[in-house]
């Protein structure tokens, strides 16, 4: 299919980015995008014109999304073109998360450790994916990456997921590390129902290594309301 690729002849729908027009079709778009599927089989302006508007994006960001539909698992990466913005663009389209990570791990190589966990987080927080998130708690352990300033609903996916990840792992230190992260939170983010999560947490805590517990939560002992949970670990000594 990629000789049909931007040829306007045999095209029946057209994508407008800020650079220019690009002409696909819709069989390969279907394929790969259920969002460009939904807009352009409408009654709104894109199913009734064939037209879909990314004029907020460049040329070359859109290109490289597109052609990849014509040439998969060939990426065809637009020399020059921001790389994030890709990711953000395909995680918008909702592509398949293969290729979503594979653009994440050249990113990686390119950018800082902020830029680059602020954009795992948004694909993991857009496609609930978890081995992302595990990517975003291994920035986090690592201390190149601090959660804190999640938004809440991010926050929550980030750690609903990595607890249950890692209290079924090996790492118990880590279990520790993240709840005293959530307690952090909590602390900053008073909307943080934390109370809600008790349960999580108590089993959380109930299943670290007792001697790390006891050194980690220090911060917790100081600054959070649950006494009785944090003297409840206490008396594991």
């Amino acid at each position: 299919m990629h000789k049909f690729y931007n040829k306007k002849t045999y095209s029946d729908v057209t994508i407008i980015t800020a650079d220019g027009n690009i002409y696909a079709h819709k069989m390969v778009l279907y394929q790969h995008s259920d969002v460009l599927e939904k807009m352009l089989s409408t009654t709104m302006s894109e199913g009734i014109n064939s037209t879909v508007d990314f004029s907020k994006e460049t040329v070359g960001v859109v290109t490289t999304v597109i052609e990849y539909m014509y040439s998969a698992p060939v990426i065809p990466i637009v020399p020059g073109v921001d790389l994030r913005e890709v990711i953000l663009f395909a995680s918008y389209l909702m592509l398949n998360i293969d290729l979503i990570m594979k653009l994440i791990r050249l990113y990686e190589s390119e950018n800082s450790y902020h830029e680059f966990y602020d954009v795992v987080t948004s694909v993991a927080f857009q496609y609930r994916h978890a081995p992302a998130w595990i990517i975003v708690f291994q920035g986090f352990k690592q201390g190149v990456f601090d959660p804190i300033n999640m938004e809440l609903d991010v926050f929550q996916e980030f750690y609903s997921t990595t607890l249950k990840h890692e209290i079924l792992g090996p790492h118990k230190r880590s279990v520790t590390k993240l709840v005293v992260l959530i307690f952090k939170y909590a602390n900053i983010h008073p909307e943080f129902d934390i109370y809600g999560k008790l349960e999580n947490v108590d089993f959380a805590l109930l299943s670290t290594n007792k001697l790390y517990a006891i050194r980690d939560l220090e911060f917790v002992q100081k600054n959070c309301l649950m006494r009785s949970l944090i003297s409840t670990i206490i008396e594991l000594k």
